[in-house]
């Protein structure tokens, strides 16, 4: 198991009001979802990275910022707002038009020890999710989005893959072992996402060497 210390207050804050209308950013372990194995679905797989969860929503009106479990409030400080300020985030959304969210992880100073050694904070997208359709955007389309916002995705590690080639579970979670793409640092982890579907099917895989690193 991986403890998460208590957010600090440059990551908590006040809370603005209820949950906006997007599905929150929480992946199941592949330990608790052994049909997986038996998937034919085409995945990619990208990288998970050890930071804080972040999502940012543009619903008609109002732009919401929201931590892991909270819509918070803008203050002055908070990480969360700090980035939608720097990168004009609600600038950038409004300009594609639309109602839609981005998710990503906040990395970089005052965040789980700054792993990644980043000089600043930055905001690492990996998914999109269109809020009158109830679907989430194809890779290549989250690609887009992110770079007119003038953020970067989370590392892609492959594309195009199965399930059924690594064959195990163990396989898989021996796969999610290996040096992050951002430096050097153990890597937390895989997230194998499903391509094609529009909805979220698929599982995180984390590294028993990061465990035992963190530990």
């Amino acid at each position: 198991m991986k403890w998460d210390p208590p957010l600090p207050a440059s990551l908590g804050g006040r809370v603005r009001g209820p949950w906006p209308r997007v599905p929150k950013t929480d992946e199941e372990r592949i330990q608790n979802l052994p049909e997986m194995l038996d998937s034919e679905c085409i995945f990619y797989v990208t990288e998970k990275l050890d930071g804080s969860s972040a999502t940012y929503v543009l619903d008609r009106d109002n732009f919401y910022v929201c931590s892991r479990n909270l819509n918070l409030a803008d203050d002055p400080g908070n990480s969360f707002w700090q980035i939608a300020h720097d990168r004009g985030l609600e600038a950038g959304m409004r300009a594609r038009g639309g109602n839609f969210a981005i998710q990503g992880e906040l990395i970089g100073p005052g965040i789980q020890g700054n792993r990644y050694k980043l000089p600043r904070l930055e905001l690492r997208v990996f998914a999109a999710y269109e809020l009158d359709a109830l679907s989430y955007f194809e890779w290549d389309a989250l690609v887009s989005i992110a770079a007119a916002l003038g953020v970067e995705t989370v590392p892609r590690i492959r594309r195009g893959v199965r399930v059924q080639e690594f064959a195990t579970r163990d396989r898989l979670l021996a796969d999610a072992d290996g040096p992050s793409a951002l430096g050097g640092a153990p890597r937390e982890g895989l997230v194998w996402r499903a391509e094609g579907t529009g909805v979220k099917v698929g599982f995180k895989a984390i590294s028993n060497a990061f465990l035992l690193a963190t530990a």
